[in-house]
């Protein structure tokens, strides 16, 4: 099996999390999560802060970081057992 790169999949998994979390983030804003816990009856009883821009950056940075940790200790794994395994 191939190696894969380390510093390829830290950025693919960093890029995929922070995708996935600002389209999170709009669908909050959006109220469609809340139509979602409806079909799931499900009721969680919070309240939206008012939107901030700031701190939408600071959670698109934070799972960036997360995605990037976790594709590095992926990668890590994958291409030790990818040697032990030839």
């Amino acid at each position: 099996m191939e190696k894969l790169n380390k510093k390829n999949v830290a950025l693919s998994l960093g890029v995929l999390f922070s995708i996935t979390h600002t389209i999170n983030i709009l669908l909050i804003q959006l109220g469609v999560i809340k139509y979602a816990e409806r079909l799931h009856f499900i009721s969680m009883p919070y309240t939206l802060q008012q939107f901030s821009f700031v701190t939408l950056i600071a959670g698109i940075v934070v799972a960036f970081i997360v995605g990037a940790v976790i594709g590095w200790i992926f990668t890590g794994l994958y291409n030790y057992f990818s040697r032990k395994n030839k």
